[in-house]
């Protein structure tokens, strides 16, 4: 069974009272101090209950979480036929449906990650966890699919929604996505000041998956912002958090930023490695789209880096339909540049 460190639902499930229902009221002091009762009463009588749906998942499906922890590609198809025997809105159902949106937005697949999302939030009513978990997912694949406008709307509706969240229940990792959002919003500044607060108060937080997260996204502000010391210093600690979580996709996806950051201050020995290392880990973890994106990474090192023979061969490696509209406009680019 998945602990809270190896879970991509383990901290949602962990804070019982994200699962209540939202209520929104104006009645006041007297209803809010109903409302904190009634948290605590419903935390004491669904906690034997979510024990033993978790229990019987465990059991029934002892692989359902350690192939969603490394492999997102299986736990997707796993999670698939899991949802057709599973009675749907039920905890385990829910629990699934997490699992299905954190390996489509992992492997990319935005389109299918934008219908998902968005029929997940018309049931109503939602655990508040996984209504802002599907929300997040949807701004962010609108954001990737030219949409924008919309896409940024949902994101300024769940940073309300954590904040309210984290008002009830602190949570480190709600607060960590709060930041990753700012990131989406372009708002690199304000994002990298709060995560460095983050980084000092829960400096003896040893959760790998906070960390990883945390570092991860403090990687890719210093990145946008042009701190390439600190994009170098996070993405290391990313890798490092990452190694001991166990993730294999995720890390990489670690080894992949890392690479960018040696690539970016010329060390191209170091990147071509943490590219290699990269490769490997896509592979076992069956995310083609890392695995190509990885190739296109290795050939530019190696063009940088005065090989044009292996930035060729890398280069032959990579299936140009799996990549994302701008690394197909970088394919291209090379290309041009070494058939020349």
């Amino acid at each position: 069974m998945a602990t809270l460190a190896t879970c991509p639902f383990c901290y949602s499930v962990a804070n019982l009272s994200d699962m209540m229902p939202y209520k929104h009221n104006n009645d006041g002091v007297d209803t809010a101090i109903m409302g904190r009762f009634g948290l605590l009463a419903w935390l004491l009588s669904t906690c034997y209950l979510t024990m033993t749906i978790t229990m019987a998942l465990a059991e029934n499906e002892p692989s359902v979480d350690s192939v969603c922890q490394s492999a997102p590609k299986a736990c997707l198809k796993q999670v698939s036929v899991l949802l057709k025997s599973t009675p749907e809105s039920s905890r385990r159902w829910l629990t699934l449906k997490q699992y299905q949106l954190e390996s489509l937005f992992l492997l990319e697949k935005f389109p299918r990650l934008k219908r998902e999302s968005l029929a997940l939030l018309e049931r109503e009513p939602l655990p508040p966890v996984l209504e802002v978990r599907a929300e997040i997912y949807l701004a962010k694949s609108l954001i990737i699919l030219s949409e924008k406008k919309s896409g940024e709307a949902h994101l300024h509706s769940a940073i309300e929604k954590l904040n309210h969240l984290n008002e009830v229940v602190p949570n480190p990792l709600r607060l960590v996505d709060v930041a990753n959002l700012y990131l989406y919003l372009n708002e690199y500044g304000k994002a990298l000041q709060f995560l460095e607060r983050l980084k000092e108060q829960y400096h003896q937080n040893r959760d790998p998956v906070f960390n990883m997260e945390l570092y991860g996204n403090l990687s890719h502000a210093c990145r946008n912002l042009g701190k390439m010391e600190c994009f170098i210093e996070y993405s290391e600690e990313t890798l490092k958090w990452g190694m001991i979580e166990g993730n294999e996709q995720q890390i990489g996806v670690a080894y992949k930023n890392l690479g960018r950051a040696y690539k970016q201050v010329g060390r191209f020995n170091e990147a071509k490695q943490a590219f290699k290392s990269g490769i490997e880990h896509a592979i076992t973890s069956g995310d083609r789209r890392l695995e190509h994106k990885l190739y296109l990474f290795m050939a530019e090192a190696q063009k940088q880096s005065g090989d044009h023979t292996k930035s060729l061969d890398y280069l032959s490696k990579v299936q140009q339909e799996l990549l994302m509209p701008g690394h197909q406009n970088r394919y291209v680019q090379l290309k041009g540049e070494l058939v020349r």
